[in-house]
């Protein structure tokens, strides 16, 4: 099993809404709406400006 701790400190975050629930697509969120970034070190709290789904090709995995 791949450590979670290991990819924050990588530089990665987990958004979180506010039940605790990762984000995995912006169509989760709405505009003004409240989320958690967990960090390597800390969180923070963000709010959702706007919103844009963008089809995820393997370039910009790279």
């Amino acid at each position: 099993m791949v450590s979670p701790l290991a990819t924050l400190g990588r530089g990665y975050s987990i958004l979180l809404d506010e039940r605790g629930r990762a984000i995995r697509d912006a169509g989760q969120t709405q505009p003004g709406q409240r989320l958690k970034a967990r960090l390597a070190e800390g969180e923070l709290e963000v709010r959702v400006e706007d919103n844009h789904r963008t089809p995820v090709t393997l370039s910009l995995l790279d």
